[in-house]
């Protein structure tokens, strides 16, 4: 099982993750979104491309 964690809070956790060289990527419906905010970062990955999250 992966695990994010963040100031002791388990953000997500799954068993159904995908893994590319170092990242490890969560789906969204494992998301415990109480953690988070909406955030205008624009993220270039070269895998998925350019991505501002909304």
């Amino acid at each position: 099982m992966a695990q994010a964690i963040w100031n002791g809070k388990v953000i997500t956790e799954s068993n159904d993750i995908v893994q590319v060289v170092d990242a490890i990527y969560f789906s969204i419906e494992s998301v415990n979104c109480e953690y988070l905010k909406p955030s205008e970062t624009k993220i270039i990955c070269f895998w998925k491309g350019i991505k501002i999250h909304p």
